[in-house]
């Protein structure tokens, strides 16, 4: 089931939330640490041995790092079904705009940058899950958000929020890295299949 991972305020209306766009493990790989498998051993040799078996191919498309030349024709898709890479789009009016245009104020046009800018918080995303006594995933996150990933964990596995619960402890540095749902989903999904199995 495709889900968001933004941890942004959850909407009732399904139209209204953003964009889903992912899967617990995905055919295509479209960034470098994509999740396309997982393994789950008794042991640390059992699961290098396993991971060792995994074969995968890869084709490479082309880099598109410009938004502006990725929305052309022809260009791959990075997600199906959003025509030009375009996921969807926003409006804002301001009615104060006209009077601060009239007024004298100045408007400039343009296009800018910035070097890119990125958080350098040692905590990594780590989290775990296990099924306990009542059938309820039990996920542990160090996120910022445990409500919202209660809802998107619920609509990722398509389970009963009432079947899930976040449990967040301390965390460390955040920046805005813990406000995403990463891979509560995924480690709530193993819970289920392995049904409780410790």
């Amino acid at each position: 089931t495709l889900f968001s991972t933004a941890g942004h305020p959850w909407k009732p209306k399904p139209a209204s939330r953003d964009v889903r766009d992912r899967l617990i493990l995905d055919a295509r790989v479209r960034f470098y640490g994509d999740s396309i498998a997982v393994v789950v051993a008794i042991d640390e040799l059992t699961a290098k041995k396993a991971v060792s078996l995994i074969k995968v191919e890869y084709e490479e498309y082309e880099v598109l790092v410009d938004p502006i030349k990725a929305q052309e024709e022809g260009k791959p898709l990075l997600h199906e079904g959003f025509p030009k890479n375009i996921l969807g789009y926003s409006k804002h009016e301001d009615e104060n705009y006209a009077k601060a245009w009239a007024s004298g104020s100045k408007h400039f046009e343009g296009e800018y940058s910035i070097d890119p800018v990125f958080h350098g918080h040692i905590e990594k995303a780590v989290c775990y899950a296990y099924l306990d006594e009542y059938e309820r995933v039990n996920i542990f996150s160090p996120i910022q958000v445990p409500h919202l990933a209660l809802h998107i964990v619920a609509e990722a596995l398509e389970i009963p929020e009432q079947r899930i619960r976040i449990v967040k402890p301390n965390i460390g540095g955040s920046f805005g890295n813990k406000q995403d749902v990463l891979f509560e989903p995924l480690v709530g999904f193993l819970a289920l299949k392995l049904a409780g199995r410790k």
